[in-house]
């Protein structure tokens, strides 16, 4: 009898120790650092209620991946959209009232931003990726004293659904989804208000 209460105590003690590891560790641990690490692999400091102002500057000539060359004479849109109370402004090239639905899949595709994956930590030659002359530049502003981010996109990787990315401020090259380039090839009159 004795030595089934000391059986039954240490199977009790065992269960208590792997419960609490499994509602300490892996309840709250695990998802903290799964957290962290896909916080670490976003590329906008800023949240999509957060954004106020999208400036983007795209290559309407650009190559669609790395195989193609860069244009010998490159051609340039830019785009500047503000966030006037609930609703979006274009403000130039032209000033008339923005799309709201289709700025706001922009910003929401801005600020879930991640990078796949690393390409190359500390890029010296950014011409592979075709980043020294940018297919896209977005920048993005909290207001005028809060800056945001300026990401800087090239052409479509060869294989995949990926293209080249960079923050200005980094030397590292990024792969990123193909939706960013995507969702910013727009020019003025796709990002009018159409009513």
């Amino acid at each position: 009898m004795k030595k089934n209460i000391i059986t039954l105590t240490v199977f009790a003690l065992v269960f208590v120790l792997l419960l609490g590891w499994y509602l300490g560790y892996e309840k709250k641990l695990k998802v903290e650092n799964t957290d962290k690490e896909e916080k670490g692999k976003g590329l906008s400091t800023l949240k999509s209620e957060e954004i106020t102002e999208i400036e983007f500057t795209r290559m309407t000539n650009g190559p669609e991946n790395t195989a193609e060359k860069m244009p010998a004479v490159a051609k340039f849109e830019t785009v500047k959209l503000k966030k006037t109370g609930q609703d979006w402004a274009l403000i130039e090239p032209v000033e008339d009232s923005a799309d709201i639905s289709t700025v706001q899949s922009m910003v929401n595709t801005l600020s879930g931003l991640k990078q796949e994956r690393v390409v190359e930590e500390h890029a010296k030659n950014l011409e592979p990726f075709h980043l020294t002359n940018p297919v896209l530049k977005i920048i993005t502003r909290k207001d005028a004293s809060h800056p945001g981010d300026e990401i800087l996109v090239g052409a479509n990787t060869p294989v995949g659904s990926s293209s080249y990315a960079k923050l200005a401020k980094s030397d590292t090259v990024y792969r990123v989804s193909k939706s960013l380039r995507n969702s910013f090839d727009k020019d003025a009159t796709s990002l009018r208000n159409r009513s």
